[in-house]
């Protein structure tokens, strides 16, 4: 079966800010901006959000259930088993990761790594400091080149990170960095919730900016940052953390 789906792991348990999935932006919680914006992506046919079988995660699995979106559940470390999880649910060749805790993902982004894993590539990523705001991150990757890594991955690390496998063998996967568009370029900018004045700039923007998911492209955002530097500010000074 051909297709793209994009995967968005998440969890309750953060260390730094427990609950932030449901930590609410506006009227929503910050899953659903997550799940609303991946949709937009016009080569994506599903979207699942991946979350484990803790108990601690019964309530993110039941509202995201409850919206009508697909959901996969598994070991609360091995995020990769939890991708292979979601994969077997949707059967596609391509699969990008997002992580639950950004809720400004670019659904033009998502389409432009898409769109650049062929003729044999099989990673595509935005993970590269200097070229992207903290919370634009998606990664393209190749479902023949996921199931190996799930395969013979043992590294803990390349079992909870679920790319680095590949990422750290490109004489074995042909991996390529997604190029950035000239209003992206802005890496000062952090729009990621690791912690709680991440929360509130979060909050500010949206409350400031003023519409649903779906109505907010890159450019906008950029430009209301820009006018409003106080915003960005809040959270500027937070290291970024790489739990999901």
């Amino acid at each position: 079966m051909t297709g793209a789906a994009v995967v968005i792991q998440a969890r309750m348990g953060s260390t730094r800010l427990p609950g932030k999935s449901l930590a609410r932006l506006r009227t929503l919680p910050v899953i659903d901006w997550v799940v609303r914006r991946a949709r937009l992506a016009e080569g994506v046919d599903d979207v699942v959000v991946a979350t484990s079988t803790d108990a601690s995660d019964d309530e993110l699995a039941d509202h995201v259930a409850a919206n009508g979106w697909m959901v996969a559940r598994g070991d609360p470390l091995d995020v990769l088993d939890r991708y292979v999880t979601a994969l077997e649910q949707v059967g596609h060749d391509r699969i990008v990761r997002v992580t639950g805790d950004c809720p400004f993902v670019q659904p033009v982004l998502i389409d432009a790594a898409l769109d650049l894993l062929v003729d044999g590539v099989q990673y595509v990523a935005t993970g590269h400091e200097g070229r992207f705001p903290r919370g634009f991150d998606c990664e393209a990757i190749a479902r023949d080149a996921l199931l190996v890594a799930h395969a013979e991955a043992t590294d803990p690390v390349e079992r909870e990170h679920v790319t680095p496998f590949i990422a750290r063998r490109p004489e074995r996967f042909r991996s390529i960095a997604l190029p950035s568009p000239t209003w992206a370029r802005r890496p000062e900018f952090r729009l990621t919730l690791d912690e709680a004045d991440d929360l509130a700039m979060l909050r500010a923007l949206a409350n400031g900016l003023d519409r649903d998911p779906e109505d907010i492209d890159g450019p906008t955002l950029m430009d209301f940052l820009d006018a409003h530097p106080e915003i960005a500010a809040i959270n500027a000074h937070v290291r970024h953390n790489t739990e999901h």
